[in-house]
Parts: structure tokens; sequence; C-alpha cells
């Protein structure tokens, strides 16, 4: 198999996206961040995935929230 990109790992990722690493995995559980991937028990990320993320945040950088279930 051959990744036309860069891996990195939840540090490296999180300098990336001006996120502090503890940032990254909290959005990593909640399903929030950007595509991961898991090398055995390593994580990892595609410089791709993060540029996709990057580009999918509205432009005042951060996520828009959810609305609440019957709100």
């Amino acid at each position: 198999m051959v990744i036309d990109s860069e891996a990195l790992n939840t540090k490296q990722a999180a300098a990336l996206c001006g996120l502090k690493p503890q940032t990254m995995a909290k959005r990593r559980i909640e399903g929030r961040g950007p595509k991961w991937h898991r090398d055995g028990r390593r994580i990892i990320y595609f410089s791709r995935d993060l540029g996709d993320y990057l580009r999918s945040l509205p432009s005042g950088g951060a996520p828009a929230a959810k609305p609440e279930a019957g709100v």
C-alpha cells in the first residue's frame, strides 16, 4: 500500500492544527476532530486528512456547535 501523505503523531498533528495534544485526544474521543488511524497502539493522522479538517472549519477557526436535541 502506498500512502501519499505524511503520517503524524498526535503531538505533531496538534501543532499543525494549532491545538494542544490533549485537545486533539478529546476531539478524537468526541468524534469532532480530524480523521485518525490506529497503527497498533499508535494513533496517527495523515497530513491530507488534517488539511481537509482545517478547510472544513468555519472561517472563525472553531467547529460550529451542534444544536441540542429538543431545543
